[in-house]
């Protein structure tokens, strides 16, 4: 590349710089509850382990935190080139917790 069509480029790409496509991430956290009761860490856990609804592969979780991502992004096409015109991300956060204090 010569200079005069690096220098182009480069003006280009700093002219073209405010209109970069960018997203905040929209984010949904849910968070449910249950109750557990007891006097002890033996009763607590022993009443954790009966009413905990976390269950998977036949093992009992005191909690569990679920998390998915999704991009998207929209684009156009110019004189052989790709422009990303928009852009939404999220992110949804599933806790399942005891009893919340």
């Amino acid at each position: 590349m010569n200079r005069i069509t690096m220098f182009i480029f480069m003006a280009v790409t700093i002219l073209a710089m405010p209109m970069l496509a960018v997203s905040e991430p929209i984010v949904d956290i849910k968070t449910d509850y249950y109750l557990v009761s007891g006097k002890t860490a033996s009763e607590i856990r022993n009443d954790l382990n009966m009413k905990t609804p976390i269950r998977e592969g036949g093992i009992k979780y005191g909690a569990r935190t679920d998390c998915s991502v999704k991009w998207n992004f929209w684009w156009n096409e110019y004189n052989g080139l790709c422009t990303i015109t928009k852009v939404k991300t999220s992110v949804d956060v599933q806790l399942m917790n005891t009893t919340k204090h």
